[in-house]
């Protein structure tokens, strides 16, 4: 048991690091869209007053950040979520 405990742990520790490194490829508008919409599960007008933008911008910039986030973690399901 405890071997395999370690073996996930790893690869959790690994995914992780992979997540950060693609999270650094976004620029600051876009990392800000997906911490507001997936990580803290804010609507996109919420996220739109937040950022003091309009909805139509936060949509823009969570479609970017979604296609770079699959092209860095091609393994990764990212299909749901987000600011919609």
């Amino acid at each position: 048991h405890r071997h395999r405990d370690v073996r996930w742990f790893e690869q959790d520790a690994e995914r992780r690091l992979e997540v950060l490194r693609a999270l650094d490829t976004l620029t600051p508008r876009q990392r800000a869209v997906v911490v507001l919409s997936w990580f803290e599960e804010r609507g996109v007008g919420e996220v739109a007053e937040v950022l003091g933008c309009s909805t139509t911008t936060v949509r823009a910039q969570a479609d970017e950040a979604l296609a770079r986030l699959r092209a860095a973690l091609p393994r990764v399901d990212l299909s749901t979520g987000g600011a919609r």
